[in-house]
């Protein structure tokens, strides 16, 4: 788990971003590329090449290397977004992103990079299977 300082509401953002794919075999594509992301991100953390709070202005090799194998584009600031707590699992030809950051450029640039269709909504105002319990 990731703690930060800053200033914002009392409560999370507490999102749902849902891709759906062509595939199964897409969606699978989509998580198995983004785990080797945050893979990357974490790794840079760990080596004091990525310090979140600050806004990079190169890219590590890890990512360049990701790019080269991937052909993925992020931007300068999209892993840091990766390190933050969220979930991600696939169901049938969807990937589900839970989380409760705002930070979601890396997530959608991932899921568009698979040819996703994306869906993003707040857990706090929409009932459902990724929303809100029904009482």
């Amino acid at each position: 788990m990731k703690l930060w300082n800053g200033y914002g509401s009392e409560h999370s953002a507490n999102l749902v971003l849902i891709g759906t794919f062509e595939n199964a075999d897409k969606a699978e594509e989509a998580v198995k590329l983004l785990q080797d992301a945050t893979d990357v991100a974490r790794a840079d953390e760990a080596a004091g090449r990525l310090n979140p709070g600050h806004v990079a202005t190169r890219f590590s090799e890890g990512v360049l290397d990701l790019f080269k194998r991937t052909n993925l584009s992020l931007e300068y600031g999209n892993p840091e977004e990766l390190l933050y707590d969220f979930d991600a699992r696939r169901e049938g030809d969807q990937v589900v992103i839970t989380t409760e950051e705002m930070g979601l450029n890396a997530f959608i640039k991932v899921l568009l990079h698979g040819g996703a269709k994306i869906e993003l909504y707040s857990r706090h105002d929409h009932r459902g299977p990724y929303g809100r319990p029904t009482r």
